[in-house]
């Protein structure tokens, strides 16, 4: 180094430079194929440890082998006997393939990949149903996670077989019978193997899900879920209205029923039978199966009881069985019964002793004299021959179903023999007899009742509750009559009316005669309204006063029909056509106010109920509230009141005759 020479020097660190450089511009390869040697080895290490597992839960396989068309490592799976059901003997004959891949790019996935031939169902959109006979369905699925042991995998591997098995097996019994009949009433939305999804109901809005769950740690392991989709009639038709009618899928009520009965049998074929059979009743019982709350702080207040929450459910309707359901409407329990034929059965289950005074003659007037009454020695039905009935289904499919199931079986609780048939009352009506033997109608007699704005079992059933509130408000008001108070005398009752007696003033002389509620308003004595007065009086007690579940609005009204002198009536009737029928083109919209609501004294918080129409100790003075507010059509928002106080005197002073005050809040 000494004795070198500068350009020696130089020559050898160029020399140097260029090795250097020639080593770096080879180490980047070296590098990635190191790494991709390690990566190797890395997969085959763990493909040995998945196959150490596999053996352990005796699951056949074949070596690791390369992909030669897509690359990577392959693991083939061949046996899967030992945890597929022996059941699922078809799933196995039908697996031309199964297979498990590595993809590592950007986590650690393992894909399972299944190949089936002779699928049993097809999505019914799907154009191989027009006549293709071969096909490719790729069904994307997520991978096996490898972040747990390696032992996840593998018993990830079974529990997906055993889900695809079982859904398989269960769909493939079904097959048979959906392409023979039940494809023209319900339609196959998807078949993945784990899951299926059909589509049923008239407009195809109603869902079945049925899912498979290997860990569940009972009995049911298959999962049912119901749902809606959009009905088949939007596909057609150039205007959409999505908030036309609420869409609810009614089976959502048997669900626990449904599902504990499908576990213990895996019959696809029996439940999708129950589905299109009972899908229209269950739809218009959908109704009762909401939550609406009615007040009770009336009769409360009435008995002089402190309730914290006066509410209380105006109905329930609970599930019995598969093919009962038993609605609790206050007092009145109500068994609906679906039957084969397109048929329900409807029957009066209260407690002791029937309440449902014509209920027979109401559904008969429903279904315009189509509906069938029952009695005590009918309650054995025959089998009745349903036009869904495919010959295909077996026939012990078809008993068990609720097509095959008679009346007799079907009632939660028994018919009471001193209770089938009697009536009301010693003078009463065929009609408004009560019965506890069922009443049989038909679907299209049952549909009214998913409208919801008119409900016509609803307002039958709220009467007859109605006149049972009554019947304790009156006895509670006769009981604590004091001055002021509505002074009632003679009271009697039964389930379908109430009947009092009330002091009139007549001049020159003081009668009492007696008045019906809610019955047509007697005639008193020569001061008797006319036809058309007592009909509007009707028509606004049914209209007016009853829908405001308010028993002081009753005695207000009662006290409104006791102003028969002079023609006085006739006024009030205008004032009742004037609230029930108003004018759009009016600024003020006139309605008689019939209860109040005011604070106790002494009390800042408390409110108590009063009635609006009231009259004197003496009964000649009463006290009438006509209450005045814009009209909403024309002003929304406008609060305007006008209270208009009128005192009547009903010995000495004519219908024109009045003081009256007015109030404007």
């Amino acid at each position: 180094m000494e004795n070198a020479t500068v350009s020696e020097l130089l020559e050898r660190n160029d020399l140097e430079n260029m090795l250097f450089s020639k080593h770096r511009r080879r180490g980047p390869p070296m590098v990635r194929l190191l790494a991709t040697a390690v990566t190797a080895v890395d997969d085959r290490i763990s493909f040995m440890r998945v196959c150490e597992e596999l053996d352990k839960k005796h699951i056949g396989y074949r070596s690791v082998e390369e992909e030669p068309h897509v690359g990577g490592l392959i693991l083939h799976i061949t046996d899967v006997s030992a945890v597929v059901d022996v059941r699922c003997a078809a799933f196995l004959r039908n697996m031309a393939r199964c297979c498990l891949r590595l993809d590592s790019r950007a986590r650690v996935v393992w894909p399972l990949e299944c190949c089936m031939v002779n699928i049993p169902l097809v999505r019914d959109l799907s154009p191989y149903k027009r006549g293709r006979k071969t096909g490719v369905w790729v069904h994307e699925q997520t991978g096996l996670l490898a972040g747990g042991p390696v032992d996840t995998i593998a018993t990830s591997i079974m529990e997906r077989l055993i889900r695809y098995s079982h859904i398989y097996d269960t769909v493939n019994r079904f097959a048979k019978a959906y392409d023979a009949y039940y494809n023209k009433l319900c339609s196959v939305q998807a078949y993945t193997f784990h899951k299926l999804v059909i589509a049923y109901g008239h407009e195809r809005d109603q869902q079945l899900i049925v899912s498979f769950r290997p860990r569940s740690p009972s009995n049911d392991r298959f999962n049912l879920n119901f749902g809606q989709t959009l009905p088949i009639s939007i596909y057609d038709s150039t205007e959409v209205n999505l908030h036309e009618t609420t869409r609810w899928n009614s089976h959502c009520m048997m669900t626990t029923i449904l599902k504990e009965n499908f576990n213990a049998k895996s019959d696809l074929t029996e439940l999708v039978h129950y589905l299109v059979t009972t899908s229209e009743p269950l739809r218009s019982l959908s109704y009762f199966s909401r939550i609406r709350f009615q007040s009770s702080k009336v009769l409360a207040q009435l008995f002089n009881v402190d309730i914290p929450y006066p509410l209380k459910l105006k109905f329930h309707l609970m599930p019995i069985n598969d093919v009962t359901l038993r609605l609790t409407y206050g007092h009145i329990h109500l068994e609906f019964i679906m039957l084969s034929g397109d048929s329900v059965a409807i029957r009066d289950s209260s407690r002791n002793k029937p309440f449902c005074a014509g209920l027979h003659q109401f559904f008969r007037q429903l279904s315009n004299g189509s509906s069938k009454s029952c009695r005590k020695s009918e309650l054995q039905l025959t089998h009745l021959n349903s036009p869904i009935q495919p010959a295909s289904v077996p026939s012990e499919i078809v008993n068990d179903s609720p097509a095959g199931i008679s009346i007799s079986t079907c009632l939660s609780v028994s018919s009471n023999p001193d209770a089938t048939s009697m009536s009301p009352t010693a003078g009463a009506s065929a009609e408004l007899e009560i019965s506890s033997s069922p009443v049989i109608i038909d679907h299209e007699t049952l549909r009214p009742c998913s409208n919801l704005l008119c409900v016509p079992i609803d307002e039958y059933l709220s009467a007859l509750c109605f006149i049972r509130k009554l019947t304790f408000a009156f006895e509670a008001q006769m009981r604590n009559q004091s001055g002021g108070r509505l002074m009632l005398s003679d009271l009697r009752y039964s389930l379908h009316y109430v009947r009092i007696s009330v002091p009139v003033v007549v001049p020159p002389t003081t009668q009492r005669s007696e008045a019906s509620t809610p019955q047509t308003p007697q005639q008193l004595a020569k001061n008797s309204p006319p036809q058309s007065d007592i009909a509007t009086l009707e028509r606004y007690f049914e209209q007016v006063v009853t829908r405001l579940n308010n028993e002081f609005a009753v005695f207000s009204f009662i006290n409104l029909c006791r102003i028969v002198v002079n023609g006085a009536i006739s006024g009030i009737a205008q004032v009742m056509i004037a609230q029930m029928d108003p004018s759009p083109s009016m600024y003020w919209n006139v309605s008689i106010q019939l209860v109040c609501l005011t604070r106790e004294q002494g009390s800042v918080n408390t409110r108590r109920y009063q009635t609006g129409t009231v009259f004197d100790t003496s009964n000649t003075n009463v006290l009438i509230l006509i209450c005045f507010r814009p009209n909403k059509t024309s002003f929304p928002r406008s609060n305007e009141k006008h209270l208009l106080r009128i005192v009547y005197n009903m010995q000495t002073l004519g219908p024109s005759d009045f003081d009256a005050t007015l109030d404007v809040n």
